[in-house]
């Protein structure tokens, strides 16, 4: 299996030499490789916040990339997401990240 790429890395890998082919993907596949691309992606973020957090700007802007194509397949648009968040906001608070939970059920 292949790597999800950006639309013009199949041809500046031919440029520098790598013999490659590039499958155009649609449907079922596209979503597939999407969330694979998703995880992968997040993965890579989360190793460089824990190793090196001076490398994070470059996995940031690749997992937003690969959020857009996802919510693109999904038909789920940023005005539907933002309205979503403010909505939850209001429920649960923001995340501002300052609390971990540890529950069990009494």
């Amino acid at each position: 299996m292949g790597l999800l790429v950006r639309d013009n890395v199949p041809e500046i890998l031919k440029r520098r030499g790598f013999d490659c082919d590039a499958i155009e993907l649609e449907g079922d596949e596209l979503l597939r490789a999407t969330t694979l691309a998703l995880l992968e992606t997040a993965q890579l973020l989360a190793f460089d916040l824990l190793g090196r957090p001076n490398g994070t700007v470059s996995r940031l802007a690749d997992l937003y990339d690969v959020l857009d194509l996802l919510s693109r397949q999904l038909d789920v648009w940023p005005a539907q997401v933002q309205e979503y968040r403010r909505q939850l906001g209001e429920r649960e608070g923001l995340m501002h990240g300052r609390y971990l939970v540890r529950a069990s059920k009494r």
